[in-house]
């Protein structure tokens, strides 16, 4: 039963304190007893606590007994997140600001000077990077693909049965591969494993030592990575630098803690490990000084003449080699990039989608070729618009069913051809836990698809035919852009670098992306990827860093009155298909 709970909690980003979960568990009926609270709950914290619990006990609950299959899925959770991690931490263990007080914890130690435990631990090896580069080949991008217009060719039929509770009744598509269609793909093994996905992995329960184990892990690995650059294995514990002569040079890694400008333009930094803190000061001259909280760095400097803080020459990230050998496939065969699909939406481009599909079997003679080498397609989040995404969501909806709008999505899925393997992404739109790590659709969901389908979480490391493959959303590109000065939302592949360079997808904790506190942070960039795609922002931009190619999938939804409102132009349409054994790219357009 506790795991049906957490579960359940799961689902709408909620985390329970222990003493919450154990109130549940006494209850009568735990389960129809927590479905009421959700329901009636009007707190917007990301925890459920014991007070809210017994408040709430009075209330009508549904009558118990078996409880079948919901006949949809579960609607995307709240956005309810905590103003910063210090904070929500800070709540909890019952302290009051300004007194600031170490995240990482456990309640029942002694008052820390440290978030991180000491301890062993054990990190998995970074894939070994071969030593030469090799400059990335691309083909012209842009080229549009010519298809005529989907009412011309492609017999279509709404079936009137499958209308949802509102909203347009479901397109079938009565769409087979060209009779003389003969794709290579098709006389070649898919050849995929999936790792770092969080699926049946989850163990936060809400307790605030969920949040220690996140960080140890987060901070071990990434220390590790650090390291291993030669500018810092001499490495010396925090807690020891201030005990060093003032004139020679000091070596610390430690994780960002907290941080603040100048009136001179430079940068105070709080840093910490196992051992305790250190007050850093970064001079505005120092390059690598944008600096973002939860990160870990390494900090290369002397003491100041008072032995009171260090000052840094350098800052050193984790960063991926610049030498490094991209893998390449056996096979000549490729892999296409689709996100921000939106299906269910007024504004969701289903002429140009159709098109697509046709393209991929074979009815358009333009670059048909390479629509025969397609032997995978990554959708990479917000497949669907989703339910309560955003205020007044209900108005832009064509379809206003979540089950119907997947319903939907699946029987535009039916018509590829069978040798392509979708590999499924959540994103934030979609019918999952809205904090990060998250886990692949639900069972509702993926019985609606074909076993062509393989459904994986968010983020994910996929390896396609020996080319290693990180799929992420993108959701924490909308704090990356704001934190980081020359970010943008037109050019995602500028804030993909960033990540790449600390080795982190989401670091900040307390901003714009909801994040659940796991044993292991499965938001950290272990292995260097060959390929690297995210989505999210609507965006078609492809890039090369060390030898890592970077994708921010397109949209098949056209400019929202949001998107407006910021004066933001999407770019629909745009599909980058990428071929595995020769590094060789082409994007190809269907929206004119």
């Amino acid at each position: 039963m506790e795991g049906h709970l957490l579960q359940r909690l799961s689902e709408k980003s909620l985390l329970a304190r222990p003493e919450a979960l154990g109130f549940l568990l006494r209850q009568a009926h735990p389960l129809a007893f927590l479905d009421a609270y959700l329901l009636a709950r009007t707190s917007m914290g990301m925890f459920v606590d014991l007070e809210d619990l017994e408040s709430f006990e009075g209330a009508v609950v549904p009558s118990p007994g078996p409880e079948p299959p919901s006949a949809s899925p579960p609607r995307p959770a709240g956005r309810a997140a905590p103003a910063t991690a210090a904070s929500t931490l800070s709540r909890a263990l019952g302290i009051k600001h300004p007194q600031v007080q170490p995240r990482l914890q456990p309640p029942s130690s002694p008052p820390p000077t440290s978030r991180i435990d000491p301890g062993p631990a054990t990190v998995p090896a970074v894939a070994e990077a071969a030593p030469a580069p090799t400059a990335l080949r691309s083909m012209p991008e842009g080229l549009p693909a010519q298809v005529p217009a989907a009412d011309e060719q492609l017999e279509t039929f709404a079936d009137p049965e499958t209308r949802g509770a509102t909203g347009s009744p479901i397109l079938r598509l009565r769409l087979r591969a060209a009779a003389t269609f003969r794709p290579i793909a098709a006389d070649y093994e898919a050849r995929f494993s999936v790792r770092g996905d969080i699926t049946g992995q989850s163990t936060c329960t809400g307790s605030l030592d969920d949040f220690v184990k996140t960080f140890q892990d987060r901070f071990r690995l990434l220390r590790k990575l650090l390291r291993e650059r030669a500018e810092m294995r001499a490495a010396v514990p925090v807690a020891t630098v201030l005990e060093r002569p003032p004139s020679g040079e000091v070596k610390v890694i430690g994780m960002v803690a907290q941080l603040h400008t100048t009136k001179w333009g430079g940068t105070i930094v709080t840093i910490e490990d196992e051992s305790g803190r250190l007050t850093v000061s970064v001079p505005k001259d120092v390059t690598e000084a944008t600096i973002i909280t939860d990160e870990v760095i390494g900090v290369i400097g002397r003491l100041d003449s008072r032995r009171e803080r260090l000052v840094a020459k350098t800052i050193v990230r984790p960063e991926v080699p610049r030498t490094r050998e991209p893998r390449r496939a056996e096979e000549p065969i490729c892999v296409a990039f689709v996100s921000d699909i939106h299906v269910g939406s007024k504004t969701f481009l289903q002429r140009e989608w159709t098109n697509f599909l046709r393209w991929l079997n074979g009815h358009v003679d333009n670059n048909r070729e390479m629509a025969g080498s397609i032997r995978y397609l990554v959708m990479n989040g917000d497949v669907v618009d989703g339910i309560g995404v955003y205020p007044n969501q209900f108005s832009d909806l064509d379809q206003s069913d979540l089950y119907v709008q997947y319903e939907q999505l699946a029987a535009y899925v039916a018509t590829l051809p069978d040798h392509i393997r979708v590999l499924l992404v959540p994103g934030n739109h979609d019918a999952v836990r809205l904090a990060e790590p998250q886990p692949q659709l639900p069972i509702e969901v993926r019985k609606l698809f074909g076993s062509n389908v393989t459904f994986v979480g968010n983020p994910s490391t996929i390896s396609l035919n020996g080319v290693e493959l990180l799929a992420y959303h993108g959701k924490s590109l909308d704090d990356w852009i704001p934190s980081i000065r020359g970010l943008s939302y037109e050019h995602p592949a500028t804030a993909m670098k960033e990540m790449l360079s600390r080795r982190h997808l989401a670091p900040i904790w307390g901003s714009r992306t909801p994040l659940a506190p796991e044993a292991k942070d499965y938001l950290t960039i272990e292995t260097v990827p060959d390929i690297f795609v995210t989505g999210h922002v609507h965006a078609a931009n492809v890039e090369n860093y060390r030898n890592i190619l970077l994708v921010n999938s397109s949209t098949w939804q056209s400019q929202t009155s949001y998107q407006k409102m910021l004066n933001f132009v999407p770019e629909p349409g745009r599909v980058l298909v990428h071929n595995l054994q020769t590094g060789d790219n082409r994007q190809m357009r269907f929206v004119a």
